[in-house]
């Protein structure tokens, strides 16, 4: 099985199961006092104040106060920072899950293939102590050999 479509349709299964936590999040931060105070118009207010420094700083106009947005837009940029923040969140979590995996697979490959470099060494060790074996007894037959014809033939030479 191709690990590649997999991939792809794990990626939009996260994105598809994201957006609507993400929208879910903003609609909460909208209604709820606590978000829009403390969650959603703090980053919304910073992200403004940068926003308009950077583009000043880029005219090459200094800025000394930056006026603040007012609560209805800054409840609404701060509810889609949030909701930007949770899809990334998720994606990166997916990542980090992916890289996990592929690492320990990586890692499982590795061991199995030392594992059977240890194997082919072992075998090659075993190989070499019976060509030794072999060799030594080649050569024990050849002196044996060498006895009895020598044998055969000092024994053949004192009977003429």
């Amino acid at each position: 099985m191709a690990p590649f479509p997999l991939i792809k349709l794990a990626i939009v299964f996260f994105k598809q199961i994201s957006k609507p936590l993400a929208n879910q999040i903003k609609t909460r931060a909208k209604n709820s006092e606590f978000f829009k105070k403390y969650i959603c118009m703090p980053p919304a207010q910073f992200y403004h104040w940068y926003d308009v420094n950077l583009r000043m700083k880029l005219l090459g106009i200094k800025t000394k106060n930056v006026a603040k947005m007012n609560e209805a837009a800054a409840v609404e940029l701060g509810a889609d920072i949030l909701g930007e923040v949770v899809i990334l969140s998720v994606a990166i979590g997916a990542l980090a899950l992916e890289y996990g995996r592929r690492s320990k697979n990586d890692s499982d490959k590795e061991v199995r293939q030392q594992e059977r470099l240890l194997n082919i060494e072992k075998q090659i060790s075993e190989f070499e102590t019976i060509v030794k074996d072999q060799s030594s007894h080649l050569l024990k037959l050849k002196e044996l050999i060498q006895n009895k014809t020598s044998s055969t033939s000092n024994s053949s030479s004192s009977t003429k």
